[in-house]
């Protein structure tokens, strides 16, 4: 039920999943709205999460299971409690599909064994998918009590802070003809100006269908002057399509909702890595863009010559990782001076931040760089690759080298290492809700709705 007099902010969650803990993408839009919650009373917004689903909005709310348990852990009560409740049975929905599919398999692979693997690869597809299916129909049976349909006016703002550029443009352009007003952020078009990091036949899709949801945009956000760059040189050269206006609008700083560290370290393996010799971070998915192996050719040439450092490696996922997995599990040094750990608590991660003897960022390419601004934020001195976003971001507190020069990583760090650390005093950057209230207030300003009087001075206040 709509809130009188109040503007409706949608933000589009669709492909985003139900996580508890969430990285990359996700964190970016969970942090928005999140913040976009609280900032609801204060400028009169009604902030609400959706998908799409068959051409309609549907409320998201019911399966947001990390977002609605850090929303009652800030705001206990009956109605928090309510919508937590109604996330679980979403999550207890999903974990049945994977338990059914898992409970199959183990048939599969014997049969595997009397016949051939073929056989095995192919029925375990048919089967997942089929699963999958009906996971998919039961998922809509349910949206009755769950998530519903919710209808919009049309002038009012959709906020797509996520996954737009993998879902059809056909759906975004049907909600565009009844009068949605469409608002992207562009995290990067990296797919497109450095393909060769990303699988096919995905970046062709990405290629395909970025500029068609652009050029029909309201207008556009970028998380960086580098991106915004880059959208306007691609589209110059290739697609040449009338884009609307933009806003670079950076990322907050992660760890400053409760601006504290934790006293203490959850994880045993993060206590051993404090404990241990000075320690470099390299924090984020494992992909080849990143060059996780040729810092760790630096560090193992540090190491032979009996340099006491340690390499953190803290990130999974990510994709074309198999030569760099396989080079980590083998490497002679690892649970050693290498420590490769997945899974670290925000807490725990941030801990990692503030006592490492320096942040290593090697990325070809990037968007935007939240690590960076993570370290820095906390007083970690940053080496980062010299290239152009880095240098936009944190030019005048970063140390830059040439990840393609032999040797000058690791003549960086050994010099850090016998100067002593030296900890990044003069950093400042917005916070998540700063950044969040710049958003919100523009995108209302961009809502074509009428409201009370009453409610737009209290947004324009």
């Amino acid at each position: 039920m709509r809130k009188e007099g109040r503007r409706r902010i949608f933000v589009d969650f669709t492909l985003v999943d139900y996580r508890t803990r969430v990285t990359g993408i996700p964190r970016v839009a969970y942090a928005y709205l999140e913040e976009g919650y609280a900032l609801g009373d204060t400028y009169g917004l009604e902030v609400v999460p959706v998908y799409i689903q068959d051409g309609e909005l549907i409320d998201a709310r019911p399966f947001l299971v990390g977002s609605n348990l850090r929303r009652f852990r800030r705001q206990p009560g009956l109605r928090s409690l309510h919508q937590l409740l109604r996330s679980w049975l979403y999550f207890v929905l999903h974990v049945l599909r994977l338990g059914a599919v898992s409970c199959v398999v183990p048939f599969l692979r014997l049969a595997s064994l009397l016949l051939s693997f073929e056989f095995f690869d192919l029925w375990k597809n048919v089967l997942h998918k089929g699963f999958r299916a009906g996971y998919f129909s039961l998922k809509r049976r349910v949206n009755g009590f769950l998530g519903k349909r919710v209808e919009f006016q049309p002038g009012e703002v959709l906020f797509m802070p996520a996954y737009w550029h993998d879902t059809r443009p056909g759906l975004y352009m049907r909600l565009r003809r009844r009068g949605l007003v469409l608002c992207p952020l562009v995290h990067d078009i990296l797919p497109i100006t450095h393909p060769e990091f990303y699988e096919s036949p995905w970046r062709e899709q990405f290629d395909r269908w970025v500029f068609e949801v652009l050029s029909h945009s309201e207008h556009i956000y970028y998380v960086s002057e580098f991106t915004r760059g880059s959208v306007a040189a691609v589209n110059a050269s290739r697609f040449h399509r009338q884009l609307p206006g933009g806003t670079v609008l950076h990322h907050g700083r992660d760890f400053a909702r409760s601006e504290q560290v934790p006293a203490e370290v959850t994880s045993p393996a993060v206590r051993a890595v404090r404990e241990g010799p000075p320690y470099f971070l390299m924090v984020g998915s494992i992909e080849p863009k990143k060059h996780h192996l040729k810092v760790l050719a630096e560090f193992e040439s540090l190491w032979r010559r009996g340099v006491q450092v340690q390499l953190v490696i803290v990130g999974g996922g990510g994709w074309k990782n198999g030569e760099i997995h396989e080079a980590l599990s083998a490497n002679p040094y690892l649970h050693g001076s290498l420590l490769w750990l997945e899974g670290v608590e925000d807490g725990d991660l941030a801990l990692l931040y503030r006592d490492a003897a320096g942040l290593l960022q090697a990325s070809e390419a990037e968007g935007f760089g939240l690590p960076l601004i993570e370290a820095l934020s906390l007083g970690t001195p940053v080496l980062a690759n010299d290239i152009p976003v880095f240098r936009e971001l944190v030019a005048a507190h970063a140390t830059f080298f040439d990840i393609h020069r032999e040797g000058d990583l690791g003549a960086r760090v050994e010099r850090l290492i016998r100067e002593g650390r030296q900890p990044v005093v003069d950093f400042s950057w917005p916070t998540w809700s700063e950044q969040a209230r710049v958003l919100f207030e523009d995108l209302a300003a961009r809502s074509r709705v009428a409201v009370p009087a009453s409610g737009w001075k209290r947004l324009a206040a």
